[in-house]
């Protein structure tokens, strides 16, 4: 009887163990819930777009604004959704217009093509708004997996300037046929529970032992240029202490410097032609859908502890690599993109450095930027973000 009890005894403190240990990962470290889930078509959403269930108008004078983006979207840096700015802006503009989120932490433009291809023009979006993120939306297009850990479409520019898609083993994808089904589906639903600690765990194993792509695997179907993401390379300190001289070249890869580079190497130029292409292929997805397109160049930042590195910032340096010289220039972004769209006609959001003069001189770098190791802003940072749009929207 004492050992059968005993036994009883033993697993219902397990039971309690793992019942307090989810409940603290929920309450203290919620983003595990907007974790990663792998997609047939994207490579990898999360349960916000797998929830994402598009409704009908209540009335002819509703007005929508679909919002597509990355990790800066999808919650990162922040505790809670609801403290994101589009949805601050939907409630700072008294509910006059309804705003939704398609993102994923990773995505690059291309994904958010094919993500609104996929959903949002189900949503019927009278203004679409692409938060793009210049420390690494430039480099997650020309690029077939994340981290070694997902592989995901890409986009290339085929011989005759139009845009062709692959998936992560370089294998040609017909990009009508593959929303057939997805079409059929669009209003279905992600499992409303999932264990925060069984995700927890998965992340554990996955950052060691599952889910990696073979880094012995042949990928020769895929293009040179689209194997040459390797982050894990970089050393970005050498640039935040501004030293005349790097270890390493950026100019001769794909990596988070890439949007920063101003001179004109070939392989950024290819990126911004390619960037070019996508938001040209989603202003027609968009306008089919009956909406508009916008480009909205997020403040986000190189150097967590310099404001003069914020995309449109100030910052600008020739730097000496193995390879050659490049310039960093902060403000590279957004002239770009500001070209770029005047060429294809959409309009473009820049409140860059309102944001960075506000910043500055309120003395908010460290709250907007808590964790000098988080590039991510901060919820006032969302909320800074939102009132400047708002004047924008307005």
């Amino acid at each position: 009887m004492n050992k059968w009890v005993n036994y009883i005894l033993l697993t219902a403190s397990i039971f309690i163990t793992i019942l307090f240990a989810e409940f603290l990962l929920r309450v203290f470290i919620p983003e595990i819930g907007w974790a990663q889930r792998e997609d047939k078509i994207i490579g990898w959403s999360n349960d916000e777009y797998m929830l994402f269930e598009p409704t009908g108008r209540e009335n002819q004078t509703e007005k929508r604004i679909l919002f597509l983006g990355d990790s800066y979207l999808a919650g990162s840096g922040i505790s809670d959704l609801n403290k994101r700015f589009p949805i601050l802006l939907e409630s700072m503009l008294n509910n006059k217009v309804t705003a939704r989120i398609l993102a994923a932490g990773g995505w690059g433009t291309g994904q958010q093509l094919l993500a609104f291809k996929q959903k949002g023009k189900f949503f019927e979006p009278d203004l679409v708004i692409v938060a793009f993120c210049a420390n690494n939306d430039i480099s997650n297009i020309l690029s077939h997996n994340f981290g070694l850990k997902k592989l995901k479409p890409y986009f290339v520019i085929g011989k005759d300037e139009r845009l062709e898609l692959y998936d992560g083993y370089g294998t040609p994808i017909n990009y009508q046929t593959i929303f057939r089904d997805s079409d059929k589906n669009a209003g279905r639903s992600a499992p409303l529970m999932r264990s925060y600690l069984v995700d927890y765990l998965k992340h554990i194993l996955n950052q060691n032992f599952f889910h990696r792509v073979d880094r012995t695997e042949n990928f020769k179907s895929v293009e040179a240029r689209y194997r040459k993401f390797r982050f894990w390379e970089e050393k970005p300190e050498e640039i935040y202490r501004r030293q005349n001289k790097l270890t390493w070249s950026p100019q001769n890869g794909v990596n988070h410097v890439s949007a920063y580079i101003h001179e004109d190497f070939k392989i950024n130029t290819y990126q911004w032609r390619l960037l070019e292409k996508i938001l040209f292929k989603l202003k027609k997805e968009v306008q089919s859908s009956g909406g508009k397109l916008a480009v909205l160049l997020l403040p986000v930042i190189f150097n967590p502890e310099d404001p003069e590195t914020i995309a449109g910032g100030s910052f600008v340096k020739r730097f000496q690599t193995p390879e050659g010289y490049f310039t960093f220039r902060s403000d590279e972004p957004r002239e770009r993109l500001r070209s770029i769209t005047a060429r294809i006609g959409i309009a473009f959001y820049e409140p860059t450095q309102e944001f960075i003069k506000f910043v500055v001189e309120k003395d908010l770098m460290k709250r907007v930027w808590p964790n000098p190791k988080d590039k991510h802003f901060s919820a006032l940072g969302h909320e800074i973000l939102a009132k400047l749009l708002k004047k924008m929207l307005d």
